[in-house]
């Protein structure tokens, strides 16, 4: 897996986060993605569902 957070090279969010995951075999599975404020407060998050 790689993650990269980046300043968007438009007006937009302030951050983007961008993730990559590679599979050498097929798999399915489920991702559970978030941040935390350094209070641990949830600033945003995703659940996605790959296969």
């Amino acid at each position: 897996m790689t993650l990269a957070i980046e300043q968007p090279a438009y007006e937009g969010p302030a951050l983007l986060t961008r993730d990559v995951v590679e599979a050498h075999s097929p798999v399915s599975g489920e991702r559970l993605i978030w941040i935390e404020g350094q209070e641990g407060a949830r600033l945003c998050g995703s659940h996605r569902e790959d296969g």
